[in-house]
């Protein structure tokens, strides 16, 4: 029996939100990637000025791999699994829920069970303002969950359950979304 519920509709706009909170979220990525675009560019213009055309254009193929690599890939793969699982519904939207039982984490999308975690595969639980972050172990992957999603409990009293429940799954404040 599930103790906790998290439920949303899963359509472009949610994904566009997750994306954009994991970029609030990690501002050190965020500013890596855009100062170098920025400097990649600066590069580009001075040069160009200066007469060099051909460092110019590597500073500017610089500056543009930068732009793909920090942010554009990151959009593209988001807005691929999306198109995949919207093709795979049939729809553009759908409803996500996850159901938190003692021994695992229960998923289902669009009505139809699609995957199961159980507790000794997450490594720590972030809070990160609006949002929790469920990290998974080995770097297998991650959950968002939107704090307000939740239709069984409420976020704080998940996080209080699982400390209780599981405290080998650690607790940290994340980077919180501005």
């Amino acid at each position: 029996m599930a103790k906790f519920e998290h439920c949303h509709t899963h359509d472009w706009a949610f994904s566009k939100s997750v994306y954009w909170h994991t970029l609030a979220a990690a501002p050190t990525y965020t500013v890596l990637w855009g100062g170098l675009t920025a400097v990649g560019l600066a590069l580009s213009v001075q040069t160009a000025r200066e007469g060099a055309v051909g460092q110019a254009v590597a500073c500017g193929i610089a500056a543009l791999v930068c732009l793909i690599r920090g942010f554009l890939l990151g959009w593209y793969r988001m807005r691929k699994e999306y198109r995949q699982m919207a093709a795979h519904f049939g729809k553009k939207s759908w409803s996500s829920v996850m159901r938190f039982t003692d021994d695992a984490i229960e998923m289902e999308d669009d009505g139809q069970p699609s995957g199961k975690v159980d507790w000794t595969n997450i490594k720590n639980l972030e809070d990160q303002g609006d949002w929790l972050r469920l990290i998974f172990r080995n770097d297998a992957g991650e959950l968002y969950l939107r704090k307000q999603d939740f239709t069984v409990g409420t976020a704080a009293e998940f996080q209080s359950w699982l400390a209780e429940a599981h405290p080998e799954i650690s607790q940290a404040a994340g980077k919180k979304k501005a």
